[in-house]
């Protein structure tokens, strides 16, 4: 008998002639899990930790083999093999994975009927399957036709409504079938959530792909035109027709607005253009401008093109206008973390809150980029350094590359300029995970300000270099860094201290640091404080004293903080409750995690989040799984400089191999993870991977 077993979907058996059903809860669960591994051994421990998360019976192993013996009196095959159970079927799992061997996408993604087993959806087994069919998805999307893409898309987007990626080739799919509402309708959408949800705006990739379905709209609109004899000239005539029954005023203000940098502006900005809402009346009514669904202002089709031709750059109103708001932004969400010489203006905008402050740089920032790009090096500047600290909330790193090299091109004549764009350009580099050029900027900015004798400047890059260097594995310059801030701001020095004790392993210190760091009091920096003495807590063995430190730091983080801040409690979050054994808890913490880091595209959010839900796996058992994540972890962490995360997962990665009894394995990375914590002088790590080296050394 060939015994059948469908994953990609709700579960299924069937053999040659009929379907077997199994109702029960937990053979469900059990009977998922073995044939999410069809064909290997699967350990009773990681089966007792699926079916009791956290809190098994005391009869949980004989529980086990009864539910065994019942799927065995069912029909199907499973063997006790050493420690642990395998079934022997074939699976339509198996079936995607060869398809995708052999590079027949569309065949591979015709295996799913729905969302993974919903048994096992949260398992990591599970989560891996499901992350795999999207990478073949987006493949498959980047190649197929059309049609057939918006047909695989579709419900795979319902599935996965914050999936960026997935949303930004579902889009482009719907355009290349002629269905651009259809498409900006998706873009609307998943914007909406992006927001919601999460508190950012959409990622390059989407807006880009947003971008081409408005470009598709009007190259559809110039071949519609170019069907018949001298369509395109026939528009241009009848525009000019329109616009020459314009007054002077209104004409003058169409002439501003078709050259604003973006895709389209607030009402605030075009009535501040045109000093009368009439005005603005009249072109809508002319059909020059329009309205869009969200209340925003743009142009129909090849208007702006005609438009743009009657004038050459923005007006100074345009640039105003982006200074004025970006300046009371800037004062509302990050008055003290990055400090400016931008002159206010006389005039200026105000919000009634961070998160309206948020809100609007989110919804502006096409605009507020474009006009760095465009506007005179002083604006230019100005802008950018406003920006830099919206950034660092929500890092669109290709933006946020852009204005930083605009910066640097344009500060040349301002000292103080130049040293707020290396401070940039190195926050960029960073989060891409470039430490040299990162450390190049910073220490640019660190010898300019002490030429001008600039604090504020020196202070913010001795802060920065000093964490890069305590990541990069360089304690001992860290602390030369850390030693020279004590001297100019001993609470900003205190509290990188502790960040710095805690790499090198004296938890006390760390605690002591920490504790007192109380004047460095901006959300961000408090949220960083609380999660660091979580962490200690957590070492030092007292979950009670780690949860409420968390718990703090969740109540700060419902203002608006920096996204790698936020994955920073995250992580702590899901790892503080899989310690307790809280597992289900934990994978929410850290899904959610993985979610904001796939969404910014940040190789070391990225890292970060792969070694924690690597770690909660192997709490929970699944030492397989942890592995996987583990190593995808350690390449990132390789790839982005970051020695202490090389060396914590080498540890994590001897201990998944020792739990499998892989000793060998485990030797060769607590030796790795003891080379390097030696080298940078990551004290606590050096101890556990000495004493797992002996515990391993035959």
């Amino acid at each position: 008998m060939t015994l059948h077993v469908g994953v990609l979907g709700p579960l299924t058996v069937r053999d040659a002639d009929h379907e077997i059903r199994v109702a029960a809860t937990k053979q469900r669960r059990l009977l998922g899990l073995l044939a999410l591994h069809a064909n290997e051994v699967v350990s009773r421990e990681e089966i007792i930790d699926l079916l009791w998360p956290g809190k098994p019976p005391r009869s949980s192993s004989e529980l086990v083999t009864g539910y065994v013996s019942r799927l065995r009196r069912a029909g199907l095959r499973i063997d006790l093999i050493g420690p642990g159970y395998q079934l022997t079927a074939h699976t339509d799992l198996q079936a995607f994975e060869t398809h995708v061997r052999n590079a027949d996408l569309a065949q591979a993604l015709e295996c799913w009927r729905g969302p993974v087993l919903a048994e096992l959806r949260d398992h990591p087994a599970g989560i891996a399957i499901t992350q795999q069919r999207l990478r073949v998805a987006m493949e498959f999307a980047d190649h197929a036709d059309h049609a057939l893409v918006v047909c695989h898309l579709q419900p795979l987007a319902d599935e996965e409504p914050l999936h960026e990626g997935l949303h930004a080739r579902l889009m482009l799919a719907l355009a290349g079938d002629g269905r651009q509402a259809a498409a900006l309708e998706v873009f609307t959408a998943i914007r909406s959530r992006l927001v919601s949800d999460l508190g950012i705006e959409p990622s390059a990739e989407l807006r880009a792909a947003h971008q081409r379905v408005l470009s598709h709209e009007s190259t559809e609109l110039v071949t519609t035109l170019s069907n018949a004899d001298n369509a395109i000239a026939a528009a241009r005539a009848a525009f000019t027709l329109t616009y020459r029954t314009l007054d002077a005023r209104t004409a003058a203000l169409y002439q501003m607005l078709a050259v604003v940098p973006a895709p389209d502006f607030s009402p605030d900005l075009a009535l501040s253009l045109a000093e009368s809402q009439q005005r603005l009346d009249r072109l809508v009514t002319a059909q020059l401008l329009r309205s869009t669904p969200d209340g925003r202002f743009t142009f129909h089709g090849l208007l702006r093109v005609f438009a743009a031709d009657l004038t050459t750059s923005p007006p100074t109103q345009v640039y105003d206008w982006c200074l004025a708001n970006l300046c009371a932004a800037a004062d509302a969400l990050y008055p003290n973390d990055f400090p400016s010489p931008v002159p206010r203006p006389r005039t200026p905008a105000s919000f009634t809150d961070a998160q309206t402050a948020l809100t609007w740089l989110d919804t502006e920032r096409p605009l507020l980029v474009g006009a760095v790009k465009k506007a005179p090096d002083t604006t230019a500047w100005q802008l950018a350094a406003l920006l830099h600290g919206y950034f660092t909330i929500h890092p669109h790193i290709q933006d946020w590359e852009t204005v930083a090299t605009k910066a640097l091109q344009a500060a040349n004549d301002h000292p103080q300029a130049r040293i707020l764009a290396a401070q940039s350009m190195s926050d960029v580099r960073n989060r891409q995970g470039n430490l040299p050029e990162a450390l190049g900027h910073a220490n640019q900015a660190l010898e300019l300000s002490r030429s001008l004798d600039w604090l504020p400047g020196e202070i913010n890059a001795l802060v920065h270099l000093a964490f890069v260097q305590t990541t990069a594995g360089d304690l001992t310059q860290a602390t030369r860094n850390a030693q020279a801030l004590a001297a100019l701001s001993p609470a900003a020095g205190i509290f990188v201290f502790g960040h710095i004790a805690f790499h090198r392993g004296d938890l006390e210190q760390a605690n002591t640091h920490m504790t007192a760091a109380t004047h460095v009091n901006t959300p961000g920096i408090t949220v960083m404080r609380l999660v660091a003495l979580a962490e200690i807590q957590r070492e030092l063995g007292d979950l009670q004293e780690a949860q409420k430190h968390l718990a703090e730091a969740q109540v700060v983080a419902r203002q608006p903080i920096q996204s790698w801040v936020r994955t920073f409690l995250l992580r702590a979050l899901a790892e503080l409750h899989s310690e307790k054994a809280e597992h289900i808890k934990a994978l929410e913490y850290v899904h959610t995690a993985m979610t904001v880091a796939a969404t910014l595209g940040d190789p070391v959010f990225e890292c970060e989040t792969l070694q924690s839900l690597g770690t909660v796996c192997r709490r929970r058992g699944d030492h397989r799984e942890a592995i996987k994540y583990y190593f995808r972890a350690l390449d990132l962490a390789h790839h982005t400089g970051r020695a202490y995360t090389q060396t914590a997962t080498h540890l994590d990665l001897a201990a998944a191999h020792q739990s499998l009894q892989d000793h060998r394995q485990a030797l060769s990375h607590a030796t790795q993870a003891a080379r390097t914590a030696r080298h940078s002088g990551f004290t606590r790590l050096l101890t556990h991977s000495e004493r797992l080296i002996k515990e391993l050394t035959p």
